[in-house]
């Protein structure tokens, strides 16, 4: 999927250890997206991993994210999440 949204804020990076012992990079972004009804935007987190971490992002620009959406269960609660593929700026 594709979204085109203005970037309110840059959430810091976070890093660890996976299971295997190599270490991961994620950094989430905020969009603000047009929502069905004009005068009710929709804000939405978009989880960037490792490579796909975009630097030097400016809040306030206009961007154009590819994502994968990913739902996953864990003690009977569902939880989803975006997952970025492509971040760039939109023209």
């Amino acid at each position: 999927m594709e979204i085109t949204g203005k970037l309110l804020e840059i959430m810091p990076i976070q890093t660890g250890e996976g299971r295997n012992g190599g270490v991961w990079k994620k950094q989430d972004i905020i969009l603000e997206i047009e929502g069905t009804d004009a005068t009710l935007p929709k804000k939405l987190c978009v989880g960037l991993w490792n490579d796909r971490i975009v630097p030097d992002l400016a809040e306030g620009s206009t961007l154009r994210v590819s994502f994968e959406i990913d739902s996953r269960e864990h003690n009977n609660k569902w939880y989803t999440n975006l997952w970025g593929n492509n971040v760039e700026y939109a023209a």
